[in-house]
């Protein structure tokens, strides 16, 4: 809908500066025109519209991945690397639910009812936030830095207070239950 509003007032705008060109009565006349990327005051640009110069919205698909601990929602920025890919693709089909036991008094972890092929999993410093895959087989989200054989596929992108409060749960050393989603927009 806000592409025909949005296209709507360019086709608008088109029109109106021909019949202006026309009523002008000279043919010496020439009017320069650049385009209206203007938007709707109650649509902001992050919303999904990229203008690629002749009004065409960006259909790349995206992937919104949600995490749920205890109930509570944080959302995750993904990796771009073929592991994560495969494993967001299949929790886009059936979100995953676990219950995560705490490791080392750094990382809650859960063994995965799957395993993914990694390219290998590499020594990584993660850090607070980041969800990794530990062996291809256990999902981790590390409350605490840690250098360990791992391999990334995301991070929890919530605002510093909002994270640390979770990293404070997480550190209680009680299990919690765990749901992690995707989807792909169209």
């Amino acid at each position: 809908m806000r592409v025909i509003r949005y296209l709507g007032r360019r086709i608008v705008a088109v029109i109106m500066m021909a019949v202006l060109c026309v009523g002008c009565g000279s043919e010496d006349t020439v009017i320069s025109h650049q385009a209206d990327t203007t938007m709707d005051p109650g649509v902001a640009e992050d919303e999904g519209m990229v203008d690629q110069g002749e009004g065409i919205e960006d259909m790349t698909p995206a992937v919104i991945v949600s995490l749920m601990i205890d109930g509570e929602r944080y959302n995750v920025d993904t990796d771009a690397n073929s592991t994560a890919n495969a494993f967001f693709q299949k929790v886009s089909s059936e979100p995953l639910k676990l219950k995560m036991s705490d490791y080392g008094g750094f990382e809650k972890n859960a063994a995965l009812p799957w395993e993914l092929t990694t390219d290998g999993d590499e020594q990584i410093t993660a850090k607070p936030g980041d969800i990794v895959l530990y062996q291809g087989n256990t999902l981790v989200i590390l409350y605490e830095e840690n250098t360990a054989g791992y391999t990334r596929i995301g991070s929890i992108s919530e605002p510093l207070d909002v994270k640390d409060e979770l990293f404070e749960k997480l550190k209680s050393g009680k299990d919690v239950d765990a749901e992690i989603m995707a989807e792909y927009t169209e």
